[in-house]
């Protein structure tokens, strides 16, 4: 995890908005793919929850956060069904 840089403090607060959605929640700058990764640091350890899609911190990151969140696995299982049947429907 050496090319991994911690991101406490940035210009729009992206690295304590994502507290709000998860409290274990850490994001890191990979210095190896040059992108923004967020990971899941709890008592099991440290794991990557998701690499962000965008090229910048903004607060789409924190919406992709809340988007992709446990709390909605529900929801987005069921848009995945969804789209599945489109596709097998044609």
């Amino acid at each position: 995890m050496e090319h991994l840089i911690p991101i406490t403090d940035d210009l729009y607060d992206v690295a304590a908005r994502l507290k709000s959605v998860n409290g274990n929640y850490r994001l890191y700058y990979n210095a190896k793919s040059c992108k923004y990764e967020v990971y899941n640091a709890d008592v099991q350890g440290i794991s990557l929850a998701f690499a962000v899609p965008y090229d910048e911190l903004d607060c789409r990151t924190v919406e992709y956060a809340r988007y992709t969140s446990v709390a909605r696995a529900k929801q987005l299982f069921a848009e995945i069904e969804r789209h599945n049947k489109n596709l097998t429907d044609y």
